[in-house]
């Protein structure tokens, strides 16, 4: 297993968003396994900026987590405009990256409608440094969603990394930003320990 050299190993920290409402993310779990610390943040936490101001001097990277919920529902309040915009690498997964595509300014539709994309989907991946280490171009993953980035909003200033059969905007990068976003899972099969890693080794980078 891969694991990162970084600087202040005891100081330097992932954060992670759990958009779970209440239930334990496995995403820090998976964290402990790569021996990366990492911090978790509640978005609902009415002292979610105080809890943030404490500890945003040693956060490096952040990660918004999949969700139960979809964009625009009452349990969950939008995460503040000063911390996604805080220059500091953003990776989306599933609700996450819907989420950055809205904040973006993309629109969500049905995907696979009425059913949606749920279970394993193969994914077809563009070259990209979230993948480095992948040796194919196409991947088993595990899809859980019923909405989707509309392709004809998909921001200008972003590119499409990914993309399956019926979600054509399955991962997306933006350079300027130096946010991901993946429509698929990849902390449910071993692709978390190259994806993470790699996300790891971006944020490292741009300190």
């Amino acid at each position: 297993m891969h694991i990162v050299d970084y600087k202040n190993w005891n100081k330097r920290k992932i954060a992670i968003f759990n958009d779970e409402n209440g239930k334990k993310s496995n995403i820090s779990g998976l964290f402990n396994m790569i021996n990366f610390p990492s911090i978790t943040f509640d978005p609902n936490d009415e002292n979610l900026i105080y809890s943030w101001n404490k500890e945003k001097d040693n956060i490096y990277g952040i990660i918004l987590t999949g969700s139960s919920y979809d964009l625009g529902d009452i349990m969950y309040p939008v995460i503040p405009h000063d911390l996604i915009e805080s220059g500091i690498p953003i990776l989306g997964i599933c609700y996450g990256h819907q989420y950055l595509m809205s904040y973006l300014g993309a629109d969500l539709i049905s995907c696979n409608a009425p059913i949606g994309d749920y279970g394993v989907s193969i994914v077809k991946i563009e070259d990209n440094p979230l993948f480095t280490g992948l040796n194919n171009d196409q991947f088993l993953v595990e899809m859980r969603h019923h909405l989707m980035v509309d392709p004809n909003t998909f921001p200008e200033d972003c590119e499409i990394i990914a993309s399956t059969k019926t979600t054509p905007i399955a991962g997306f990068y933006n350079a300027e930003k130096n946010w991901w976003g993946l429509q698929f899972h990849p902390e449910k099969n071993y692709l978390y320990n190259i994806i993470f890693n790699n996300f790891i080794k971006k944020c490292y980078e741009d300190l």
